[in-house]
């Protein structure tokens, strides 16, 4: 995959990880689809002003809003963190190719998954500090009923993953 190196992909957080939870409980966020879901949007929201002519609907393409709706999904990341989320998920749970194939945008799915990686991360730098630690990682959810066998299902989750590594930082966190 051209978009794909591993390279791209931040320092290995595990350790740091690993250090924390000796000391405390580590929290994840909540579940982003059902944020969303309460929000009611219509398909005009999913539209936003990027895709007012797309000839297929995309209301219930939750990933897109991270494109079309950045506040909206930045919204959702800092009501998690308010909570004390120390882990917020990209907004990514359907941003690989055979899903947004479904949308016709299967074209746009590392810029969904670039779009999601850089709004977590603004988030999270807003609440990181001295002593805050918070991580992103990529969510990459299941493929859809419409799975095509001429994908890779490694290809696939590259791309998802891939794109989170290229923003300015897939896990941000304080120095240690």
């Amino acid at each position: 995959m051209s978009n794909y190196s591993k390279k791209n992909i931040k320092k290995d957080k595990t350790k740091l990880i690993e250090k924390i939870l000796k000391k405390r409980i580590l929290y994840l966020d909540g579940a982003m689809g059902t944020m969303i879901q309460n929000l009611n949007l219509s398909e005009s929201d999913f539209r936003g002003n990027i895709f007012n002519d797309h000839y297929k609907e995309l209301k219930g393409n939750n990933d897109i809003l991270s494109i079309t709706q950045p506040e909206t999904i930045k919204n959702i990341h800092l009501s998690f963190l308010e909570s004390g989320a120390d882990i917020i998920e990209t907004n990514t749970f359907n941003a690989n190719r055979v899903s947004q194939d479904d949308y016709a945008l299967g074209d746009k799915t590392f810029d969904i998954n670039l779009s999601s990686s850089q709004l977590a991360v603004e988030c999270v730098k807003k609440f990181s500090s001295e002593d805050i630690s918070n991580f992103i990682p990529s969510k990459c959810g299941r493929l859809n009923a419409h799975y095509r066998p001429n994908y890779t299902f490694l290809s696939l989750y590259q791309e998802n993953i891939g794109a989170g590594g290229r923003s300015s930082s897939a896990c941000h966190h304080k120095q240690s």
